[in-house]
C-alpha cells in the first residue's frame, strides 16, 4: 500500500456519527428487554466498560461499511509497556487508513460512579482514574508524539510510522443516575465532563431501569500532529 497523507477535517463527524449510532444501539437493546446486568444492590447496577468500546467500534465499522482488517484496523486491549517492564493496555484502538481519513484513534472507557478504581494499587475515584487513563494516552511513544514514555509493539509502531496518521484520543463514558441521589462528587464529575467536552450526557430512558436513568457521553481531542485547544478530562474533580 502506498503512503497516504493525513486528511482529518471530517474525522470528528465520523466519531460523532459512530457515537450516535452507539446510542441508538443501546436504546434498541434495552427497549427489546436485553438488559444483561444484575443489580448488586438497590443502589447499584453497572454494565462492564468493555461494552462501551465494543459497541462504539462496531458502530464505527458499520458506518464505514468496511470489515475489520480492510483499511480499518480495530483491536481491544492493546498492550503498552513502560521501561522497566511496567505494562498496561489501551482499551481500544482504531487505525483508519482510508485515504480520506488516515487517523489513529486511542480509546479509553470508564463508568462514572462513586465506586473506586485502582492506579498503581491505590484506590481512587473513577473520575481520577479516567483522568489518569487519558493523560497516559498523551504519553505513548508514537510517530508524531516521540516524547511519550509508553511503548507499543514494534510491529504496530512500524505500521503507524508508514502512514503517519493524525492521532486522536477518545473518552467513552457512561453514568448511572439514581433518583434522589446526592452523590455530589460524582455529579460534579459528570457536570465538569459536560463543560470540558461541550457535549451533554445522552439519556437512554427505559422503564425497566429500576429507579434510575442511564447516560452516555464522549470526549474527543487531537494529540498529533497538532494538539486540540481543548483537552479531555483534565479537571473532572474539584
Amino acid at each position: 500500500m502506498a503512503k497516504k497523507t493525513t486528511k482529518v477535517s471530517s474525522f470528528p463527524n465520523l466519531v460523532k456519527n459512530a457515537f450516535d449510532e452507539m446510542v441508538q444501539t443501546y436504546t434498541d437493546l434495552f427497549n427489546s428487554g436485553f438488559i444483561p446486568a444484575i443489580p448488586r444492590s438497590k443502589k447499584e447496577i453497572c454494565f462492564k466498560e468493555r461494552n462501551l468500546t465494543f459497541n462504539f467500534c462496531s458502530s464505527y465499522l458499520q458506518n464505514a461499511g468496511i470489515r475489520n482488517g480492510k483499511d480499518i484496523f480495530v483491536w481491544q486491549e492493546v498492550d503498552i509497556m513502560q521501561v522497566p517492564d511496567r505494562r498496561g493496555r489501551i482499551d481500544s484502538v482504531i487505525l483508519d487508513l482510508r485515504e480520506d481519513v488516515n487517523v489513529l484513534l486511542l480509546i479509553e472507557a470508564k463508568r462514572i460512579a462513586d465506586g473506586g478504581d485502582k492506579i498503581d494499587g491505590k484506590s481512587v475515584h473513577k473520575c481520577e482514574a479516567l483522568q489518569a487513563d487519558m493523560a497516559r494516552l498523551k504519553d505513548i511513544n508514537l510517530p508524531g508524539n516521540p516524547n511519550g514514555t509508553w511503548k507499543i509493539s514494534d510491529e504496530l509502531y512500524t505500521l503507524i510510522n508508514q502512514y503517519k496518521p493524525a492521532i486522536y484520543r477518545l473518552a467513552l463514558v457512561d453514568y448511572w443516575k439514581w433518583n434522589g441521589s446526592k452523590r455530589s462528587q460524582t455529579y460534579k464529575c459528570m457536570t465538569n465532563f459536560e463543560k470540558c467536552t461541550g457535549n451533554d450526557f445522552i439519556p437512554i430512558n427505559n422503564d425497566k431501569f429500576h429507579d434510575g436513568l442511564y447516560f452516555l457521553n464522549y470526549c474527543l481531542d487531537q494529540i498529533a500532529p497538532i494538539q486540540s485547544p481543548q483537552t479531555c478530562c483534565n479537571h473532572l474533580l474539584p
